[in-house]
């Protein structure tokens, strides 16, 4: 993995989670498309404010939100330290998987996960 890919993706990274922190305060809001068109949520509605939560260190609350967002936000670290290790060691075993063409059986079952996620997220009533 090049270190510009590398800097590009921390710093990335770092300027999400400083717009998912200060959201409340910056002028531009986050907001669902999908969902102000339609009046129904999306997979992903609550995900900002399911991330702000877990970062502030209430879980429970994060996995109700959005358990989705919960689930990407504790992949998300582990695959950048995965990329910085690659980095250090000079290997591209991330980038090598992240290019991976998925079987159908994968393909399938994330499919599964998000649409879960939406019952979930029309279900509860955002």
């Amino acid at each position: 993995m090049h270190l510009r890919k590398v800097i590009i993706a921390t710093f990335a990274l770092i300027i999400s989670a400083i717009w998912i922190w200060m959201g409340d305060s910056l002028p531009i809001q986050p907001f669902c498309p999908f969902h102000k068109i339609t009046g129904v949520p999306c997979p992903g509605c609550g995900g900002v404010r399911a991330t702000k939560l877990l970062l502030s260190g209430d879980f429970k609350s994060a996995l109700y939100t959005n358990p989705l967002s919960v689930l990407v936000c504790i992949t998300i670290p582990f695959l950048f330290i995965g990329i910085w290790i690659d980095y250090i060691k000079g290997t591209n075993k991330i980038e090598t998987f992240l290019k991976k063409r998925w079987n159908t059986t994968t393909t399938i079952f994330i499919i599964l996960i998000i649409l879960l996620n939406w019952i979930w997220n029309i279900q509860k009533g955002l």
